[in-house]
């Protein structure tokens, strides 16, 4: 998902850690998602706080611009959304990935039959399409 350049002041819902990787149903609430305020905005990074703990050294933290994941070296699971919307949907987009892998899994297609099959992959054609 391409994001917008943030704007300093901006809100912005940080999800960090397990809150990240939880994908499925009642576990993952966008409520347990936590405020942040873009600080600064560079030519590739940009940094947030949050605004309980402004002032305090290691409340900055940095984000890469173009997709909003957080700048470390070690592998972050720490995302920022720019609506509590948006971390719905992407979390919704999993769970869909997910459960139309399982439908065809092991080559198990015998229950779309051919114009189900044909009409999935026209979606598929036109999503490669948007992208280019």
């Amino acid at each position: 998902m391409k994001h917008p350049r943030p704007i300093v002041g901006q809100e912005v819902l940080l999800a960090s850690g397990t809150q990240f990787y939880r994908l499925l149903g009642a576990e993952a609430k966008p409520e347990e998602l936590t405020t942040m305020v873009v600080t600064a905005v560079g030519n590739k990074y940009f940094t947030c706080c949050n605004p309980e703990h402004k002032g305090e050294q290691w409340a900055g933290r940095k984000f890469n611009l173009d997709n909003w994941l957080e700048a470390s070296g070690g592998g972050s699971a720490s995302k920022l959304y720019a609506n509590s919307q948006e971390w719905i949907d992407e979390q919704d987009s999993f769970v869909l990935a997910k459960e139309i892998h399982q439908a065809f899994e092991y080559g198990n297609h015998s229950h779309v039959g051919i114009e189900g099959l044909r009409q999935i992959k026209k979606i598929i054609d036109a999503a490669k399409l948007e992208k280019t």
